[in-house]
C-alpha cells in the first residue's frame, strides 16, 4: 500500500475513533487488509462506521469527502485500486443543487498497471455505503487515472449555472473519457434537459463539447 493510501486509511480510522460511534455491529468480512486481520469488537465498530459515516457522526461535506471515503473502503480490500469514474443522481428524480444529489456510484480499476484489470464498484445511498463488488472484466471507455479531488460538485454546478443553464439536472458523471482528441483533464458532465454540460474537474471551467 502506498504512503498516500496508508495515510488516507489511517486518517479514516482516526476520524472514526473520534466520532463517538457507540453502536457495535457485525458487518461482512472484507479482503484481509488493515481492518480485517484479527478484527475484534472495536474493529467491527470501525468497519460499521466506515460504511455508515452519517450514523456515526461523520457526515460528508461534499462529494470529494465521499470519494475519499469510498477509496478507504475499497483500498481495504483492493490496495492497488484506482478511482476512475463517479456517477451521481438525485433520489427525487431531479436536482437543483449539488446537495440534492444523494445517490453515488464509484468505479475503480483493480490495478491501473495491469493489462486486463478487474473492476470494483461501490454504491452510496440512503446515507450509507454498500460493500465493494468485484467483476473480473475491465471497465471500458475511461482513462485509468485517479480522479482529481479538487473541485466539488457544488463548485462545478455553480459554473454551469453561471453559464446560463438554469434547469434541474438529472445526473452527473465524473470521468476522463478515453476519446480522441484526448481530454486535457477529467470533467464533471451534468445531464440537463437531455444534454451534458461539461466542467473541468481541476480547472472548474466550462468545456465546449
Amino acid at each position: 500500500m502506498t504512503a498516500v493510501k496508508t495515510l488516507a486509511v489511517a486518517g479514516l480510522l482516526l476520524a472514526v475513533a473520534l466520532s463517538g460511534c457507540t453502536e457495535w455491529l457485525q458487518t461482512p468480512g472484507g479482503g484481509g487488509d488493515l481492518l480485517t486481520v484479527g478484527c475484534d469488537e472495536q474493529c467491527q465498530q470501525e468497519r460499521y462506521c466506515q460504511t455508515h459515516p452519517i450514523e456515526c457522526g461523520r457526515e460528508p461535506q461534499n462529494n470529494l469527502d465521499l470519494m475519499e471515503m469510498a477509496e478507504g473502503i475499497v483500498w481495504d480490500q483492493y490496495p492497488d485500486a484506482v478511482l476512475i469514474e463517479v456517477h451521481g443522481s438525485p433520489s427525487g428524480g431531479s436536482a437543483n443543487t449539488a446537495d440534492d444529489i444523494d445517490r453515488w456510484g464509484f468505479v475503480f480499476a483493480e490495478d491501473a498497471n495491469s493489462p486486463v484489470p478487474g473492476t470494483i464498484t461501490l454504491q452510496f445511498a440512503d446515507g450509507a455505503f454498500g460493500q465493494p463488488v468485484y467483476v473480473p472484466q475491465p471497465w471500458g471507455g475511461t482513462v485509468y487515472e485517479r480522479l482529481p479531488q479538487v473541485v466539488t460538485a457544488a463548485e462545478a454546478l455553480a459554473t454551469v449555472r453561471a453559464a446560463g443553464y438554469a434547469a434541474p439536472l438529472d445526473e452527473v458523471v465524473i470521468r476522463k473519457p478515453l476519446t480522441w482528441p484526448f481530454p486535457e483533464e477529467a470533467y464533471y458532465a451534468f445531464l440537463i434537459e437531455g444534454q451534458y454540460v461539461l466542467v473541468g474537474a481541476e480547472s472548474n471551467t466550462l468545456i465546449e463539447d
